[in-house]
């Protein structure tokens, strides 16, 4: 909820109903890999975030000049993000799209999906 900005209809509904929650702390995630646990939030933190960085400049060039849009695998192959022989960078981009937007970059909207996220935020 931004300040002064209208509340989150599902957290209006959770107090409503008295629910609780658990705080998430994203910070102190532990990523694995075939051989166990292995640290590569680096991925995470940096490098997936460098190229999202990308992917949202240029989907506003996209739609401010009202270009043709692509697909999300294509704006992120273009900030250099290719995940298809990497374990590691296929597991960051799952945590980091596929679960938030339900959907693949293959299957995603490179304009809409920035556009959606910056609106929810």
């Amino acid at each position: 909820m931004s300040e002064g900005g209208p509340e989150n209809p599902i957290w209006t509904l959770a107090k409503k109903y008295n629910l609780s929650n658990t705080y998430s702390d994203y910070s102190s995630i532990l990523t694995y890999d075939e051989t166990g646990a292995v640290d590569y939030t680096k991925l995470l933190d940096e490098t997936y975030e460098d190229a999202y960085a990308i992917v949202e400049q240029d989907a506003g060039t996209i739609l401010s000049h009202n270009l043709q849009d692509r697909s999300y695998r294509v704006g992120l192959s273009l900030a250099d993000w290719k995940p298809k022989k990497n374990m590691q960078q296929q597991a960051v981009e799952w945590w980091e799209f596929d679960w938030e937007y339900s959907y693949s970059p293959e299957q995603s909207s490179q304009t809409w999906s920035t556009v959606v996220s910056c609106c929810n935020n």
